[in-house]
């Protein structure tokens, strides 16, 4: 029994010695861990720092391709051009686009995301519920002439680029699509086959073929176009009467 308590004793005062190294050997692992774990994080932040730099240049680039379209054609920008803009090298544009023309397909990525969240906020409004498709096509028309205006060089560049005319006939597609929705709804009424085309053909002579000026007799035009395309009846002026006003007797 006594030889029992001995080897017992002996065995504590063995593990009583590890203790302390284990303690440490701990202390040692969990230094590494934490060290480890700062090492990730350090390293995390250095990439999200390199990528927001990355992305920084990125729209430097388009915005001074933006700017010069402003003024130039697409044709007469080199990328030389685009780089003195953006405070840039040309490295910088070969590395990030490979040419000018993928700065283009960028620039207008960009524009038509915008372009499509505008006009689906435009078409969401609550108050085309009780609009008659006259209001509708007026308000349209109004919102089109002045995208047009503003956005010309985006829309010509658009066209005049063979890499970019799918994006033009997409944004003209969303565009009559929320148009041709909205006016199903207040026509309250079937609609032929047709429809959908008519309306993306007044959208895109409206968006693509004219030059228009922003004054009422424009609008006025343009308002009845879309509504003798569509079918949609005119509004009649107020005050006037179909036929003209009646000759006064003598």
């Amino acid at each position: 029994m006594r030889k029992i308590v001995v080897a017992l004793s002996y065995v504590g005062m063995i593990e009583d010695a590890e203790a302390p190294r284990r303690r440490s050997a701990g202390r040692r692992d969990g230094k590494r861990a934490g060290g480890a774990a700062r090492s990730a994080a350090g390293a995390t932040r250095i990439v999200e720092a390199k990528q927001a730099r990355s992305q920084a240049t990125h729209e430097r680039l388009l915005d001074a391709l933006s700017e010069l379209l402003q003024a130039r054609s697409y044709g007469e920008i080199s990328v030389a051009d685009i780089a003195r803009a953006a405070g840039l090298t040309t490295g910088a544009v070969y590395a990030r686009f490979g040419d000018k023309r993928g700065v283009a397909v960028a620039l207008i990525e960009r524009f038509l995301a915008a372009s499509f969240e505008r006009m689906d906020s435009w078409g969401a409004q609550e108050r085309w519920a009780s609009a008659t498709p006259q209001e509708i096509i007026d308000n349209w028309t109004r919102g089109a002439v002045n995208f047009g205006r503003m956005y010309r060089p985006f829309l010509r560049l658009m066209l005049e680029e063979p890499a970019l005319r799918e994006q033009h006939t997409t944004l003209i597609d969303h565009s009559s699509r929320i148009l041709a929705d909205l006016l199903r709804a207040a026509l309250a009424r079937p609609v032929d086959e047709h429809f959908d085309g008519d309306v993306e053909f007044a959208a895109r002579a409206i968006m693509e073929r004219f030059e228009l000026q922003d004054d009422d007799e424009s609008y006025a035009r343009i308002n009845r176009l879309i509504c003798r395309i569509t079918g949609v009846p005119e509004q009649a002026t107020p005050g006037a009467k179909r036929g003209g006003r009646k000759r006064e007797r003598a």
